[in-house]
């Protein structure tokens, strides 16, 4: 089913799928951190998203419940008639503007309310300040940041491997075993690619080994300035799951306004971070 106003723009249903692979794909692309948090279950139409929490002391036991509202995440762009003709520049110009949707995702799931990123046109609407983020603050009720200690400086692989350890060991100490997904700064990520000697293996593939999985995602959307205490990479169980992000509005193209032969249109979509079990992601900050 079109989205609102796309019948007017004459698409094809043809036309309309090709348009929604294009969002798709390129939000696969570019939101880092949907490639290892889990897809929950989708709640399309939800007003109100219930996130269940598992607590860290023992007895192991649900907490309160927390009910929270979904986060409208949107991009604006305008397309002129002579360019709406031709699939390619459709496909174009679509792709490119839900890779800024894709980036507002990434931003939105780990540091929550810090407005356009882009500028105008592009932006975040907050229904209510129920959700938690990954590095705003720790989540409530998960454990302590393990700190990879390299005094506000960039980290060498030693140190990085050294804390990504330390924090693997910390859920299991806490009894979080399990296989592990790992999100962190671009400029952590650029650490683990390269060897600890020339000509060896790339760091990341000892951290694979060491985690469990190949669950492993950079975003600028964490910290990459190294001054501590900030968060610059998040350790979290993937089965049980310690989070997941659910949609209560799929992905779309809107028609918002026509006007002197051009189309101004927007990508938005709803989602909702839920934090299932606080005392299974590990913070790692600098």
């Amino acid at each position: 089913m079109p989205a609102p106003g796309q019948e007017l723009l004459g698409w094809t249903q043809t036309r309309l799928q090709a348009v929604q692979n294009a969002l798709e794909k390129a939000l696969l692309n570019t939101a880092k951190c949907r490639q290892v948090i889990p897809k929950g279950p989708d709640l399309i139409g939800h007003r109100v998203v219930v996130i269940p929490n598992i607590g860290g002391a023992p007895p192991i036991a649900y907490g309160p419940d927390i009910a929270a509202t979904p986060v409208q995440i949107y991009v604006d762009f305008t397309l002129d008639d002579l360019h709406a003709e031709t699939e390619e520049d459709i496909i174009r110009i679509i792709s490119t503007t839900a890779a800024q949707v894709g980036t507002l995702e990434d931003v939105e799931i780990v540091q929550g309310g810090v407005g356009p990123v882009f500028g105008p046109g592009t932006g975040r609407v907050p229904r209510n300040v129920g959700l938690a983020r990954l590095a705003a603050q720790a989540p409530p009720g998960g454990p302590p940041a393990v700190l990879i200690g390299a005094g506000g400086i960039m980290p060498n692989g030693a140190q990085l491997f050294t804390a990504i350890v330390n924090a693997v060991a910390a859920l299991e100490i806490a009894g979080r075993a399990g296989q592990f997904a790992l999100l962190l700064h671009n400029s952590l990520m650029a650490i683990l690619r390269q060897p600890r000697v020339p000509g060896g293996v790339p760091l990341i593939t000892e951290v694979q080994g060491l985690v469990g999985s190949n669950k492993i995602a950079s975003t600028s959307a964490l910290d990459g300035t190294f001054a501590p205490p900030q968060i610059g990479a998040i350790l979290f169980r993937l089965e049980p799951p310690a989070m997941d992000i659910v949609r209560t509005q799929l992905p779309r193209v809107t028609l918002v306004a026509r006007a002197a032969f051009t189309n101004n249109l927007c990508i938005e979509e709803d989602i909702a971070l839920r934090i299932l079990e606080p005392a299974a992601v590990q913070p790692i900050a600098y």
